[in-house]
């Protein structure tokens, strides 16, 4: 991912969710701390003010009435100017006071005030968790959209074809399978989900399905163990939006589906053969898959002096289909017993050079029987016996094919391309009838996923992508699974899809790394359409540099805004529809809350700085009686 790659701040639609319900804003972390700051103390307001409307209605319950007698007054009082957690504690106490004085009798009385308590109470708790809750707005793991000047196709400039530019392309290559590579070590099939490095993309793996006893993809009588005995795997449909993160509401997606086919092959004659070689008692094994590079009559050779050295596991593949442009030293055109029309064809050609196992190896591909040779251990009577490879050369023929798909919707099948090779991929998806932004999805993720085959999972590092490369210690190696190939090419088609969600990554961000070998930009004006249709739309948990900001759910803040501004409102306009209605008792319960309200003003200012929320019946002793001299018709006692 290249260094100028950022996250996007401000307002922007996550698709996974429909509608406006997916409207994000993210803030990087100073202005998240502000607004989560604003919700917090917003929601705080509102509680009062609710408290305030509730206050209201309660006292206007009862204000109007005929009652008899101070603690009457002194309730109202209490009613309006209670505090949210004051009144949980004075009204209890209020009530045993109502108790001692009128007895059990004034029932009303002590339900009013254990109804105030309680509704007091409840708003306190509800506003203070409200007020708390109210950040889980804040989505902190919910993901990001990457944009970046460097966003696109990279290639070399150099009109000709030379050795330079193969070698700056063989050097991407090579990286991004050592990335993909321990990303697949760290992060598929693995409980990681807490390392960073596992947190890159929308989707931690792309899960595949693995079939043994599979039909075997080449010629009938071509395949070790029978023509049942292949192993395929199949990635089954890759969303571009779910799986590889290119942010796009549901009809502007594609599907990207692979599938690879693989099984050791035979390597008897007329496909192999001896030949003496240039020194005594050499030899050369000469392989007959394919002619490589038009030029010489066999795929693969080794020299038997290869044997007589410790060297151990070496890896070799041959591909027959090139990047257009890209002279590598790998190419061959298949043989017709091998070839597929409608797929790659890769051959593995691997050497165990000595490499000893210390128990027979059953695998098809690093069989293990020969030469078992018997050692005394150092300091002890015990024995141990080595077994050596069975052949000097072991083959493994695998085909990709490749598939693009328009989904379907409302239960529709999706409108797929036929499986087939690279080469042919793209003439297959014009044939489908996708819109302009899922064409354009279609062939980046074609363009990226060249380079993509079985043969790139290993590009460059030979025998270091074997499984079994791991386990070796002073070119002995312990005794390997009798399905040790099938976990071979499993790894080599997670590392292809480990390749896939990087190189979709880096089309949106630029390469990570300075190794690109002059490679630039492509800047074309036939590639702009396609770089506004698949630029700054890629989602990602986590960048480098993106633990500083929060992602917001806009629903959830407007939500929280409109509910607060209806609950800050409400209480005055209960004040003002009751002030607008003069006559009759409106009029008389409109001017006693005025009354009351202005009577502990007043209280206040004589007591001279004694706290307001003190509770009425305490009669400080210089608070004012309450008014004996109004009138009887505004529903106040009268001695």
């Amino acid at each position: 991912m290249s260094s100028a790659a950022s996250v996007y701040q401000g307002f922007w639609i996550d698709h996974d969710h429909d509608g406006l319900s997916g409207a994000r804003l993210t803030l990087d972390a100073f202005n998240a701390a502000l607004l989560i700051a604003f919700i917090a103390i917003f929601v705080t307001i509102c509680g009062d003010r609710m408290w305030c409307a509730v206050r209201f209605v309660l006292h206007q319950l009862r204000a109007g009435a005929e009652r008899r007698g101070a603690d009457d007054e002194n309730l109202q009082l209490l009613v309006v100017h209670s505090t949210m957690p004051g009144v949980a504690w004075d009204a209890p106490k209020l009530m045993l006071t109502t108790i001692r004085q009128t007895g059990r009798r004034d029932v009303s009385t002590v339900c009013f005030v254990a109804v105030l308590a309680v509704l007091a109470l409840f708003n306190f708790v509800a506003w203070t968790a409200a007020g708390v809750l109210s950040a889980w707005v804040a989505v902190s793991s919910g993901p990001l959209i990457y944009v970046s000047p460097d966003c696109g196709f990279y290639s070399d400039p150099s009109d000709g074809v030379s050795f330079m530019p193969a070698a700056g392309f063989q050097a991407r290559l090579l990286n991004s399978s050592r990335i993909a590579d321990e990303y697949v070590q760290t992060c598929y099939n693995t409980s990681s989900s807490f390392n960073p490095l596992c947190q890159q993309f929308v989707q931690q793996e792309i899960s595949w399905t693995g079939k043994s006893n599979a039909t075997c993809p080449f010629s009938s009588g071509m395949c070790l163990g029978g023509d049942d005995a292949a192993f395929e795997m199949d990635s089954g449909m890759i969303d571009s939006h779910d799986t590889l993160g290119i942010n796009a509401a549901k009809e502007n997606r594609v599907l990207y589906r692979r599938k690879s086919t693989c099984a050791p092959v035979i390597t008897k004659e007329p496909y192999a053969e001896l030949i003496p070689g240039r020194y005594p008692g050499e030899e050369f094994a000469l392989y007959y898959y394919g002619d490589t590079f038009g030029m010489l009559n066999y795929t693969y050779q080794l020299s038997t002096y290869a044997q007589r050295g410790p060297a151990g596991y070496i890896l070799r593949c041959s591909h027959y289909h090139l990047p257009t442009g890209v002279s590598a030293p790998a190419g061959f055109m298949p043989i017709p017993e091998i070839a597929r029309s409608d797929a790659e064809v890769t051959l593995f050609f691997l050497v165990q050079n000595l490499l000893a196992y210390t128990a027979p190896v059953e695998d098809l591909f690093f069989a293990a029987h020969t030469n078992p040779t018997t050692y005394d251990l150092p300091f002890s009577n015990d024995t141990y016996t080595l077994y050596y490879n069975d052949k000097l050369v072991s083959v493994m023929g695998c085909i990709d094919q490749h598939q693009i798909c328009k989904p379907g919707f409302a239960g529709e099948r999706p409108n797929c391309s036929a499986l087939s090779s690279l080469e042919n991929l793209y003439s297959e998806v014009t044939k489908l009838e996708l819109n302009q932004v899922q064409h354009d999805t279609a062939f980046v993720i074609h363009v990226e996923i060249l380079g993509g085959e079985m043969l790139n999972s290993i590009a460059g590092r030979g025998a270091v992508g074997l499984k079994a490369q791991r386990t070796v210690f002073n070119n002995i190696n312990i005794p390997l699974p009798d399905n040790q190939w099938t976990l071979e090419v499993g790894g080599w088609f997670s590392i292809a899809l480990a390749r896939l969600q990087h190189a979709i990554v880096e089309y949106s961000t630029g390469p990570a790394h300075a190794d690109s070998g002059g490679y630039q930009r492509d800047t074309s004006s036939s590639l702009a359409r396609i770089y506004a249709n698949t630029c700054n739309r890629q989602k990602g948990r986590q960048l480098s540099s993106s633990t500083g900001y929060l992602t917001f759910n806009v629903v959830g803040l407007v939500v929280i805004f409109v509910v607060g501004v209806v609950v800050i409102l409400l209480s005055p306009l209960l004040i003002l529809i009751v002030g607008l209605r003069r006559s009759g008792k409106w009029g008389q319960r409109r001017l006693e809350w005025k009354l009351h309200s202005n009577f502990q003003s007043a209280a206040s200012q004589s007591s001279h700085g004694s706290e307001p929320s003190s509770p009425p019946w305490q009669e400080p002793p210089n608070y004012p009686n309450p008014p004996q001299t109004i009138d009887h018709d505004l529903g106040l006692h009268r001695d």
